[in-house]
């Protein structure tokens, strides 16, 4: 099986705030009395320019992004600082101030090579 090492998507239109990338990992697949599933996530991972930087990516011009998933930095003290890509649960897009009509597609999960890497 080969590895992901990265995300990838591109975008239209962001808003003039920018948008943030984060991200979150299973850390249980069973909570129970977890209403939303929030004691199996560990969340809190932002895309970063680089990794050990904590200056976050704010993207505010169009086009293909690609995120390492070595840039992904835990923003929360008291959480887990390990982005566990063997456990990705979900990323999200943080929208900043701005026009909303923007899209996110073409999202691809790849290689260190640069090939996407299909289930």
């Amino acid at each position: 099986m080969v590895a992901k090492e990265q995300v990838a998507f591109t975008i239209d239109s962001p808003p003039s705030g920018g948008v943030t990338v984060l991200g979150a990992v299973v850390k249980q697949l069973d909570c129970p009395g977890s209403a939303n599933g929030t004691a199996c996530r560990t969340t809190g991972f932002r895309w970063v320019t680089a990794p050990g930087s904590q200056t976050p990516v704010i993207i505010t011009a169009a086009g293909q992004q690609i995120a390492p998933f070595a840039n992904f930095e835990q923003s929360n003290s008291a959480a887990s600082p390990i982005f566990d890509i063997t456990a990705l649960d979900s990323f999200a897009f943080l929208v900043g101030p701005g026009s909303l009509d923007f899209c996110v597609h073409d999202f691809r999960l790849l290689d260190a090579a640069g090939e996407e890497v299909k289930p």
